[in-house]
């Protein structure tokens, strides 16, 4: 039996490759492992050090999960995984996937790990016309399934070769049906309806978003707003608005040199956003009273944004004015 994997190195991918595509998750990943190797060194990063890794794979929450869980398996586990499904899913941003690929690929448990490609091959072996997502009468069929293979020894091999075969054989786009080893067994592909499963998932409508993204200056320093809801919580930001007038009355500051830099397009999410960079300087540095505990706004070191400002739209704004 091949040896164990570890589980810190194996929560990390995981983590990486939900919503995100391999290709770009390699060099993030391989960036992220020299930087923080250990879960202790993970535990011990400040929060915006970790997030400024976590930069180009977008969903931050992610990277504040990871963090965060990464205190609580020093503080709470000694720095030890814990080899229980129950205890792993009472960590954050921990679900019920990444917890059976933790157990199933570094402790050999026999644990259903059931990722997109799982639930692919599984639609078309089946000929199944639901999603797992979609109800729980589907979710059962799809975890119980998983759940038989994943009892198959070695554990571990079994997840992982259904993983692969997903990935290179039972593909989204052209399978290789021709040489597919469990062709005989496919419902499928005996009813010509692989091009059919898994069905297509149901997916909102992109909402617009049109505003203003305000660059402001005071002597060699810009000003970031941080809030708790809406696009990009919990993340320092460039300043927001509906308007450039909204905003710069919020700020009750003088400004000067104010002028339109262009526009920038960036999506989050189900949100595709059109905003006007707005440029200003202004003569002082006293800022008006937060309006509440949940938002804050500060000044920062303009040569040391890219420390603070981890999202990619603040680079596409800045590159518009500079």
């Amino acid at each position: 039996m091949d040896a164990k994997r570890d589980p810190y190195s194996t929560w990390i991918s995981e983590t990486m490759l939900q919503q995100t595509r391999v290709d770009t998750v390699l060099g993030h990943y391989a960036r992220w492992m020299q930087s923080f190797p250990t879960v202790f060194l993970l535990a011990a990063a400040p929060e915006q050090i970790v997030l400024s890794h976590w930069q180009g794979l977008g969903y931050y929450a992610r990277a504040r999960n990871l963090h965060q869980a990464a205190q609580i398996i020093v503080q709470e586990h000694g720095g030890k995984f814990p080899p229980e499904h129950k205890r792993l899913t009472a960590l954050p941003g921990i679900g019920p996937y990444t917890a059976g690929a933790i157990l199933s690929l570094a402790f050999h448990q026999p644990e259903p790990a059931l990722d997109g490609n799982l639930i692919r091959v599984f639609s078309r072996l089946q000929n199944w016309e639901g999603l797992p997502q979609e109800s729980a009468h589907w979710k059962s069929l799809y975890w119980n399934l998983a759940t038989r293979f994943a009892e198959q020894s070695p554990p571990n091999l079994i997840n992982e070769a259904l993983m692969e075969f997903g990935a290179l054989v039972c593909t989204p786009k052209k399978p290789d049906c021709a040489h597919c080893p469990i062709g005989d067994h496919c419902q499928a592909l005996r009813l010509d309806l692989v091009h059919l499963r898994p069905p297509l998932r149901k997916t909102r409508a992109p909402l617009d978003v049109r505003g203003n993204i305000l660059i402001l200056h005071y002597q060699d320093k810009l000003l970031v707003e941080r809030g708790t809801t809406g696009l990009l919580a919990k993340q320092w930001r460039l300043p927001m608005g509906s308007t450039a007038e909204d905003l710069i009355r919020a700020l009750e500051l003088n400004l000067s040199d104010i002028r339109k830099c262009g526009l920038v397009k960036h999506s989050i999410t189900h949100h595709r956003m059109q905003l006007q960079v707005v440029f200003a300087k202004t003569q002082s540095d006293v800022l008006p009273p937060d309006p509440d505990e949940n938002f804050q706004r500060q000044w920062i070191p303009l040569d040391r944004w890219q420390e603070t400002l981890v999202n990619s739209l603040a680079a596409k704004a800045i590159r518009k004015w500079s």
